[in-house]
């Protein structure tokens, strides 16, 4: 069975580096569910470092196929032959988009936009 591209539109939510592995933790829209991007120094030198000048909170669109994993957290990892940035951040971002640090009410309120990435605030509004 061949595998067909995919391409994949959203935010990164999440960026790790191990050694010359990318991992990137892609939002597309409001879904809850990531797509893990991996691009390897090794496999596509040009596609890791497209991956490896993303910023948090980034724009991108991402065309790779699906690979089974069965050491990946997710059971499936997206292997890009391209990553291409949209739209970046225009400084640092004023609510942690990881969900790893707090944010006063009032800061929340402000950029409910970006208050509304984080899975637990979208919680509210779903049924």
């Amino acid at each position: 069975m061949v595998a067909l591209p995919v391409k994949v539109c959203g935010w990164v939510n999440s960026k790790r580096e191990v050694g010359g592995i990318v991992f990137l933790e892609v939002v597309p829209g409001l879904q809850l569910r990531p797509v893990v991007v991996v691009a390897k120094r090794d496999e596509d030198e040009a596609v890791w470092r497209a991956a490896k000048g993303v910023r948090v909170g980034s724009a991108v669109e991402v065309v790779g196929e699906f690979k089974e994993r069965s050491i990946s957290r997710r059971g499936r990892e997206m292997r890009p032959t391209s990553v291409r940035v949209l739209s970046e951040p225009m400084g640092k971002l004023p609510i942690d988009v990881t969900g790893k640090a707090g944010a006063l009410l009032d800061t929340k309120i402000e950029y409910r936009y970006l208050t509304l990435r984080l899975p637990r605030e979208r919680a509210v509004f779903k049924v």
